[in-house]
């Protein structure tokens, strides 16, 4: 089964036993009980670092980046928190296509395993933080990461015995934000005979240890320049506007 919580698209903020949660997790996790994509969902994201964007942080063996990426990121998470909104992003169809078919995967994969699939808005390890995780699913032993790609690149991942580096970024991430110590990661496409495919990991707790050390330590910078840009900014005021 798959379900929404109760009270499913109000701003309350639940902990994860919440959801059924059983196994050993973080406790102080607090889930936004919000439809992702919608409004509200990605104003509680504004200006946080997210699972999907830790690649441009941290690198697959646990150090930090030093491309240009990681500057621009830095950039979006200041300009956002100056704005109180979420940059808008592109949607291409390739990305549209798997947002259309998750649904379809996520109770394939409920129907299959015969568990319970949940979905929720936005974990954060604790009241405050400024990151948090996106699940695409949630179970009372393991987290759900749903990728639906076209045939193509679905044949391609299938023949694959590890996931790309941004993926298994993204998938550990969810696991440290959240304290749970599984995933299954589902493959899915709609076409033909592709059916879902299903990968468990286990927490990486040495690289779970590196996001300790440095998401941390990107966020001080993002907060740094935060800081420098209001200052700028009432200082311009103090001046009637003139820089």
């Amino acid at each position: 089964m798959t379900a929404h919580l109760d009270d499913f698209g109000r701003a309350e903020w639940w902990t994860l036993a919440k959801l059924g949660v059983t196994v050993p997790h973080n406790e102080a996790a607090t889930c936004a009980m919000c439809e992702q994509g919608e409004m509200q969902w990605l104003g509680i994201r504004a200006g946080k670092l997210t699972a999907s964007k830790i690649g441009k942080v941290i690198t697959s063996k646990g150090e930090p980046t030093k491309s240009q990426a990681r500057k621009d990121y830095a950039m979006q998470l200041r300009s956002e928190r100056i704005s109180g909104r979420n940059d808008a992003t592109f949607v291409s169809a390739a990305m549209r296509h798997g947002t259309e078919t998750e649904p379809k995967a996520r109770n394939l994969y409920a129907l299959e395993e015969g568990v319970d699939v949940f979905e929720c808005g936005f974990i954060l390890p604790h009241d405050g933080a400024q990151w948090g995780y996106s699940p695409d699913g949630i179970c009372p032993d393991r987290l759900i990461e749903i990728k639906c790609p076209q045939p193509k690149a679905f044949c391609a991942a299938v023949d694959s015995e590890r996931l790309p580096p941004d993926y298994a970024l993204q998938i550990q991430f969810g696991m440290w934000v959240t304290g749970i110590g599984q995933a299954d990661f589902i493959w899915y496409a709609t076409d033909g005979d592709c059916r879902p495919v299903y990968r468990m990991y286990d927490a990486d707790q040495e690289l779970h240890s590196r996001f300790a050390e440095h998401v941390p330590a990107f966020m001080a910078e993002v907060d740094a320049a935060e800081q420098k840009t209001r200052e700028r900014i009432a200082e311009i005021e103090e001046k009637g506007g003139r820089a």
